[in-house]
């Protein structure tokens, strides 16, 4: 079925407004794959499937779907950006989405496909399989352990041994943040309680980057916090 649907969580009125082209399937999958990167994902995993409402708001045509997933999202109010008291959309939807319908998706699912096949196959090292798709060691090794996208094979643990450790604190945060990713991460800090040392893993960068932006050190301008946006051990408003 391809359409439109919604969420609303029963205590608060929290929205999601979602689109696919199988929305059965992408109901299934926020459940049993979240994405690290989606606010609701992390939301509906935390609280469960129990205390939100689903409703199929329209079927419509594929070539309809991102003007579709717009209008709800504004009829709704529910992107965070705008009033983050009414929804868990992080964006103003319509985006070209990568894959599992998440706009920060780092990599296609054909690119993903062709590094499962590296893991499996090939002799190629974890870091550089990383350095060959511009992503971080974590995000190639998450693969790897299974983590994300198992759903495109059938290993249950391990792809492979990772032939080296885990990326120190020195080696993560090398690369360059850019405007869309802090942005991304104050969000996270205002909305949810997901604690800092996951958000630094998610975006491979060292807990001290996510702490300055915590501590208003960083990227100050693009909010109106004075010292703290949140306190590690707060909760977010779920």
């Amino acid at each position: 079925m391809v359409g439109i649907y919604k969420y609303e969580n029963k205590y608060n009125g929290k929205i999601y407004i979602g689109r696919s082209t199988n929305i059965i399937r992408r109901k299934w999958e926020h459940l049993n794959h979240p994405s690290p990167y989606s606010y609701f994902d992390q939301v509906l995993n935390k609280i469960g499937e129990d205390k939100f409402t689903f409703e199929i708001l329209e079927e419509c045509k594929e070539s309809e779907l991102k003007e579709k997933e717009k209008y709800w999202i504004k009829f709704y109010d529910c992107c965070v950006i705008d009033n983050r008291e009414k929804g868990y959309n992080l964006t103003h939807g319509g985006e070209e989405y990568q894959s599992d319908e998440n706009p920060w998706a780092k990599l296609s699912i054909i690119q993903v496909e062709e590094i499962i096949n590296k893991l499996a196959y090939s002799k190629m090292s974890i870091q550089d399989i990383s350095k060959q798709y511009n992503v971080h060691y974590n995000t190639i090794s998450d693969i790897n352990r299974c983590k994300t996208w198992s759903w495109l094979h059938n290993y249950k643990n391990n792809i492979r041994k990772e032939e080296q450790g885990s990326v120190s604190r020195g080696e993560l945060g090398t690369n360059k943040i850019t405007e869309q990713q802090a942005k991304e991460i104050i969000h996270l800090l205002e909305t949810t309680n997901i604690p800092q040392v996951k958000i630094s893993r998610d975006y491979g960068y060292s807990e001290y980057i996510i702490n300055d932006i915590n501590r208003c050190k960083t990227w100050k301008y693009l909010h109106n916090y004075d010292k703290n946006i949140r306190k590690e051990s707060k909760g977010g408003g779920l």
